[in-house]
This record gives structure tokens, sequence and C-alpha cells, in this order.
């Protein structure tokens, strides 16, 4: 186990990852070899390359660095060896792959130099319970990161889980939040209508150190079952862009105004639906055979969820006075007695900037 591996509980992605001094093919293009001339350059890996995702190789009879992703790697195969790179005096590079000897020296003819034969030795990779993953800087953290049982991926598994009392509770917020909103209504199954599949979406919200802070559970839908014109029309809803945000709050240093960050809680949920969308019902649901939940609402993962959202939350900044700025649909700007108010939006998080506190208490509390 690696140290981010035991402080975040993610294994960390290893493919790409090679040993230092492999012997490395690099494909040589069409346009550059001939029909019987080699199609790859044996070269020494020496690492990555900073901006781009290539790797770094030399190879030694032209002396030159190359970059390149188009690559296979001999790293050794299963068994510890040695490969030995001998010049010999046409510069024509030959390998010769022996099982490990600690006596077997470095073979160079007379004609080449010391310096241009270079010792490449590959060595296998560190098991993942090699003892020296044990020691972390991380302190205790490392012991407690990944010790949190996994998420659930259905209904049935976090009932069986060892945290059911948490997920049920989870679930039956979820369940008032949708009774509380006037989500959905029950209808009979209607005949000739598409009905979507709807799935339990579970997720443990942790804090910096690991430690559990709370068990999510969210309904959403199966969106990719809708149909284009049938069950949706218009999906686009703009997204805050960080050109705009930057003089934002430019301004809103410069000026010293009040900035509030606010989400909104379950903000699909709160977007009116146009179009007759039917849905399974969920697992945990008391509702009679045979009928289906007839949506009313914008869930989460229906393809126009995002658009009705935001349609219908810039018509509610409209009735407060705001103005959406042309430049940046994600941008709202409301003139007052001094500097003007702007509201700035991202999805359901939003950024609320004046230079009174009290009117930006009171966008919250017409906004709830």
């Amino acid at each position: 186990m690696t140290p981010t591996e035991a402080y975040s509980g993610t294994k960390p992605d290893v493919l790409r990852l090679c040993v230092f001094g492999c012997v490395a093919h690099v494909h040589v293009p069409e346009h550059s070899c001939t029909k019987l001339s080699a199609c790859s350059l044996p070269c020494t890996f020496l690492g990555f390359a900073q901006h781009r995702s290539t790797f770094c190789l030399m190879h030694h009879p032209t002396c030159k660095f190359l970059e390149s992703h188009n690559i296979i790697f001999n790293e050794g195969g299963p068994t510890l060896c040695h490969e030995h790179i001998i010049l010999k005096p046409d510069n024509t590079p030959s390998v010769n792959v022996g099982p490990p000897t600690p006596t077997t020296p470095i073979s160079v003819t007379p004609n080449a130099p010391p310096s241009s034969c270079p010792k490449c030795a590959t060595h296998p990779p560190i098991p993942d319970d090699d003892p020296r993953y044990d020691v972390s800087s991380y302190g205790h953290h490392a012991n407690v990161a990944h010790a949190n049982p996994p998420e659930p991926k259905t209904y049935a598994q976090a009932m069986a889980s060892p945290d059911v009392l948490e997920w049920l509770a989870a679930c039956e917020e979820e369940m008032c939040t949708w009774k509380d909103m006037d989500v959905y209504d029950v209808v009979p199954c209607p005949k000739g209508r598409k009905v979507i599949g709807s799935k339990w979406v579970f997720h443990i919200k942790q804090g910096p150190d690991g430690s559990i802070l709370k068990h999510k559970a969210r309904i959403v839908t199966q969106g990719f079952t809708q149909v284009e014109g049938v069950d949706f029309d218009q999906t686009f809803a703009p997204v805050a862009q960080f050109s705009s945000l930057c003089p934002v709050f430019a301004l809103a240093t410069e000026h010293d105004l009040k900035v509030h960050q606010m989400d909104v809680k379950a903000a699909y949920l709160n977007a009116n639906l146009k179009e007759e969308i039917y849905m399974e019902v969920p697992p945990g649901f008391d509702i009679p055979e045979g009928h289906v939940l007839k949506l009313k609402k914008g869930i989460y993962s229906t393809r126009q969820g995002s658009h009705v959202w935001y349609i219908d939350f810039s018509g509610t900044l409209s009735e407060l006075g705001y103005t959406r700025m042309e430049a940046d649909h994600t941008v709202f700007v409301r003139k007052s007695s001094g500097f003007p108010d702007i509201i700035t939006t991202y999805v359901d998080d939003m950024g609320l900037i004046s230079e009174s506190l009290e009117r930006i208490n009171r966008n919250k509390e017409a906004l709830r």
C-alpha cells in the first residue's frame, strides 16, 4: 500500500509507471523508415515529460533525447535480469539478456569508449504488502482512512450492510424530501408509454482526516433511457466561466464587498417539468403494485434536469430584480444605491456579492 492510498483510501493509478532505465522500443513512423528497416528504436527510459503526456527517452547510438507516447517497454519480465547494451565498432547496438550473476561484467568492445556504454538494470515491481509501505508520515490517519466500509451499489446491499441504520435514515430523509417538495404523483402504469428506471445512489461523505461525516442517499433516474422529443427537448444549462469569476471577485476585493457562498439543497427538485415522465417505483416506497411515479419535478439524472433548474432559478432572480449578463448567463446583476449586487451561479452553488450584509440576508431568505 502506498502512502497516498493509506491516507485517501483510493488506490493510485500506476499503469504509466515503468522501471527507470529499462529498454523502451520507440515506434518509427512509416514515412521515416524504409520497407526493410527497423520499425522501432531501442532507447532507455528516463522519465516523463513535464507538460505533455509523453515519455522521455535516450537513444544511445545517436546520444539524442526523445519524447514519445507510442512505446513498448521491456522491463525484464517476472524474473530479475540485466540487459547489456554492447556498442560494436559500427555503432550498431546489440542487446544481450542473461540471468543475473554477481560477477557478470558489462561487455564493451575495445573501440567503444567506456562512457558510451550505459548499464541498464531492471527490477521487479514491489508488491503491495511490502513492509516498507507501513512507514508513513501521516501518523495514525494512514490506518484510519481505508477502514471505512465500501459504499453499497444497490438498495439491497445498503440494507444488508453493517451501517444499515445509517443508510435507512438517509433513505428516509430522501423520501421525506420528495414528499415535502411534491416531486411525484402515484398513478397506474400507463399503457403505451415508456417507463424509465430508477436507482438509489449511496455515498459516504468523509472529512479531511478520513472520518465519516454523513451517509447520503439519493434517488436518480436512468436518464439514458429517455427518448428525445418524447421525454425531453432542451438539455442545455450554462455553467459559470472562470474568466467571469475572476473579475467579479477582483471587484469585490477592490471595493471591500461582502461575499457569501450558498448551496441549494435538492436543487433539481425545485424545478417543474413540462413533459410527462413516468418512473419505476424505487425500492423502499410503500406503493401498490402496478403503479408508477409520474414525475412533476426535474430530479437528478433526468436529461432536462439541469435545464429546467436553470430556467426556474433565473426566473426567481428576475423577480428579485436581477438582470442576466449577456456575456455570461450565470452572472446576475441588480442595481442599487451604491455598488450593484451580484450573484454568480454554478449549478446549485452560488456566490452572493454585495456591499450590504443586510441585502445578502434578504436574498437568502427570498431564495429559500
